[in-house]
């Protein structure tokens, strides 16, 4: 376990760069951090009333986005120098953003803001960007095969949300994900926070807070057979998730737990606790708070007031079921029950 020292303000925005490099997001600025030497390569002075909203990375690590309220800065990964700047005619509106799956070079970002109506892609004549209109401002999702984004509107209807996918050609509104909506239990309040395609497009994860919601990626039949959906449910909020490839979901709840699960389970195959090492978190929203190395060893945790460099469970990369984990688990102690046996019969 290793904790990363910035003099950043409460860091909430994490991601990893390259294996050894992550950016990490805070109150009043943002920096680029060595992990291996708890090293800080660069920061930014505070220049805007707002901090840093979003954060995206390209798949093949060269660039990185940064959006604020009112603006978008891209960098390269090599020397995490300004690729170019974008800066909006007012600073109201917010930006989540994702690079484009089909174009390495190209950021989508979402023009945030109350009752705006839903839109399809548009370059408006560049080529590093491509937006369209929401109202959640919220994470946005683009599908690894396709440009598509998936994001969600709030409304003013019984559900609360609307979940849309747009292109640049049309843009569509899915109810099936309404129907769907988990029931609440006890106290547990249940209210879409994130919406997001898994990597390799096969999956929508939806974080309604207290449950996670897998769903077959097929929009077309969503919402006809409920069997196909998975539901993890979670005691305390999920304030962030992290999708490794195709092998487990890590999923980091309000109480500092970061539980390991695959893509049919509802039981998480392994957990890792860090409440021995920091209070209790206050964040109940859904930020980008965990980030996945590209080898898929090392995720990166944003908790109160620090961030943590947290080793993977062998468990959660070689167990396909919570069932093998625990035979695994059960192995190791009957072998190191043994090796004890030996050793105390060999000092005999």
């Amino acid at each position: 376990m290793q904790t990363t020292e910035t003099s950043l303000q409460h860091p909430y925005l994490v991601a990893w760069l390259n294996d050894d490099q992550a950016f990490i997001g805070g109150r009043d600025s943002f920096a680029i951090l060595d992990t291996v030497n708890n090293a800080v390569i660069k920061q930014t002075e505070r220049e805007r009333v707002y901090a840093p909203y979003d954060i995206a990375v390209n798949s093949t690590k060269t660039q990185y986005a940064v959006s604020f309220y009112g603006s978008l800065h891209c960098y390269n990964t090599h020397d995490h120098g300004l690729l170019w700047k974008y800066q909006y005619v007012t600073d109201r509106h917010a930006f989540p953003i994702t690079f484009n799956s089909q174009n390495e070079n190209q950021v989508i970002y979402g023009i945030s803001a109350a009752h705006i109506v839903a839109s399809t892609l548009s370059n408006n004549d560049d080529e590093n960007r491509l937006y369209f209109h929401c109202s959640s401002g919220r994470t946005i999702s683009c599908k690894s095969s396709e440009t598509k984004v998936i994001f969600y509107n709030y409304t003013t209807g019984p559900e609360g949300f609307e979940v849309y996918t747009t292109t640049k050609d049309n843009y569509h509104s899915h109810p099936c994900f309404n129907k769907t909506k988990p029931d609440q239990q006890q106290n547990n309040f249940i209210a879409l926070t994130e919406i997001r395609y898994t990597p390799n497009g096969k999956h929508i994860i939806l974080n309604f807070q207290h449950a996670l919601q897998i769903h077959n990626a097929d929009l077309q039949n969503l919402g006809s057979n409920n069997d196909n959906i998975i539901t993890i449910r979670t005691d305390r909020p999920c304030i962030a998730f992290e999708c490794y490839n195709d092998l487990f979901i890590a999923v980091l709840t309000q109480d500092n737990i970061v539980s390991y699960y695959n893509y049919y389970s509802t039981d998480p195959i392994t957990q890792t606790s860090l409440q021995h090492l920091v209070g209790y978190n206050p964040y109940s929203g859904s930020y980008k708070r965990l980030s996945i190395s590209s080898d898929g060893s090392k995720p990166l945790a944003a908790l109160c007031g620090k961030c943590f460099v947290i080793p993977v469970p062998l468990l959660a990369i070689v167990c396909d079921r919570p069932e093998t984990a625990q035979l695994i688990h059960l192995l190791l102690c009957v072998t190191k029950a043994k090796s004890t046996i030996c050793k105390r019969k060999a000092d005999k």
